[in-house]
């Protein structure tokens, strides 16, 4: 699964990294996986350990001098079959 996304409000101190967390919808944030420390000049990321017919839940945080960002809106995906 490959996710873009285009930089928002970073609260007047510059974006240094971002993280992304998922996890299959049924299951609580408690044991989600994720992906850290991406650069903030690529702007997108590859998820590759998704299981086929499955729906899960993503969201992002971003990072600055000041500290990490609210989470993002969930954004919800199905995996096709395989």
């Amino acid at each position: 699964m490959n996710l873009r996304w285009t930089q928002r409000f970073d609260g007047n101190s510059i974006i240094t990294a971002f993280d992304i967390e998922y996890k299959n919808k049924s299951d609580t944030w408690e044991f989600k996986q994720s992906t850290r420390n991406i650069s903030p000049s690529i702007n997108q990321a590859n998820i590759v350990d998704l299981h086929p017919a499955s729906v899960y839940s993503i969201r992002m945080y971003s990072f600055n001098k000041i500290g990490r960002s609210e989470p993002s809106k969930e954004l919800t995906i199905s995996t096709e079959e395989a």
